[in-house]
């Protein structure tokens, strides 16, 4: 790798031996590298400020000027797409776990040999997650999760498994904090959305990655949903997405948090339209647009498929807003993805 390729990476502890030692591993593995160091966090994030393109942060939890599970998140909130790598002391599971949850790319023991540290941090460099020798995420899922206990046990969320949609529980940087199974399966496609090493969910394009952060940041701070189409490698059709408030009384959350609906149109059916007319008491005009807006299809295409006015649409539309109590598509596609309209096809 030539100069101009070289990557920056930031050592963060408070030991300087431990630095000394890490540093001669990196090198090791690339000796072009930038190696920053740090030795408490308040230094730490004083680096990540100053150098927005990091390649990898390798970090201890317990370090001066923060609690390490706080100090842990201001660095993720901070450096969003950098992975993450925490080197511990401790061998605890319920810790080793809880800090993988918590989206962190790898987590290595102190105890490691230079051999291991290297293969570690070069799988790490590579996208992948690291885990001690003798240890899996199959194995960590055994333990309860304490971090995400409010999430994974609620009734609420337990049946998000059973929606033919997927759907994503996210922090205002875009930070996943749970996902259903059906968006565990889009997910894993790596065709039009993905979640990293560091849990950011992103887009496959550059520029719809963007769009998509900054609609969940509004979402977020504003309270107003929205939706987008996220294009696919494989020139599928596209995903539709669409993105909604989920309030302080939905999770128990005194954050912000979004619920980011991600819809396939290559996998799963709308609800049904005659299901859509019982449950709503929509009419037949009224049902079909639904079907359509859940699908992520747009007014004017909508009008042009059932060769109709805008106007009698948007008639169509502001009468199904009355039955269903709803304002905005966004609530509207909302409430009939995560009702029973959806479980009716899921089964």
């Amino acid at each position: 790798m030539g100069q101009a390729d070289s990557i920056k990476i930031v050592v963060a502890d408070d030991h300087p031996l431990v630095l000394d030692g890490v540093r001669t591993v990196l090198e090791r593995l690339d000796a072009s590298a930038e190696i920053l160091e740090a030795h408490d966090y308040p230094g730490l994030l004083a680096l990540i400020e100053q150098n927005p393109n990091l390649a990898l942060i390798v970090m201890d939890l317990s370090m001066p000027g923060r609690n390490g599970t706080e100090g842990l998140k201001e660095v993720q909130r901070a450096a969003p797409t950098t992975p993450v790598a925490v080197l511990s002391g401790t061998e605890d599971r319920q810790t080793i776990r809880n800090t993988i949850e918590s989206g962190v790319a790898g987590y290595i023991f102190k105890s490691s040999g230079g051999k291991e540290l290297l293969a570690a941090l070069n799988l790490i460099l590579q996208g992948d997650t690291y885990l001690p020798d003798g240890l899996s995420l199959a194995a960590l899922q055994d333990l309860p999760s304490i971090d995400n206990q409010g999430l994974e046990t609620t009734v609420g969320f337990a049946a998000l498994n059973h929606l033919p949609v997927g759907v994503l529980v996210v922090e205002g940087d875009g930070k996943v904090i749970f996902k259903n199974r059906c968006a565990s399966e889009i997910i894993a496609q790596s065709d039009g959305i993905e979640v990293g090493p560091t849990q950011i969910c992103r887009a496959s394009q550059v520029d719809e990655t963007k769009q998509l952060h900054a609609l969940i940041d509004d979402v977020v701070a504003e309270g107003d949903g929205g939706a987008l189409s996220l294009s696919r490698p494989s020139m599928l059709r596209a995903l539709s997405v669409v993105v909604a408030p989920l309030g302080r009384q939905d999770m128990g959350e005194t954050k912000g948090l979004a619920a980011v609906f991600v819809s396939d149109p290559e996998r799963q059916p709308a609800p049904q339209k005659e299901t859509l007319m019982r449950l709503y008491e929509l009419t037949d005009a009224e049902a079909r647009l639904v079907q359509a807006l859940v699908t992520g299809k747009r007014l004017e295409t909508v009008a042009e498929e059932f060769n109709v006015s805008m106007n009698t649409v948007r008639s169509h539309l502001k009468q199904a807003f009355r039955k269903t109590e709803t304002n905005r598509q966004s609530e509207l596609v909302k409430l009939v993805l995560t009702g029973s309209a959806a479980l009716a096809v899921s089964f």
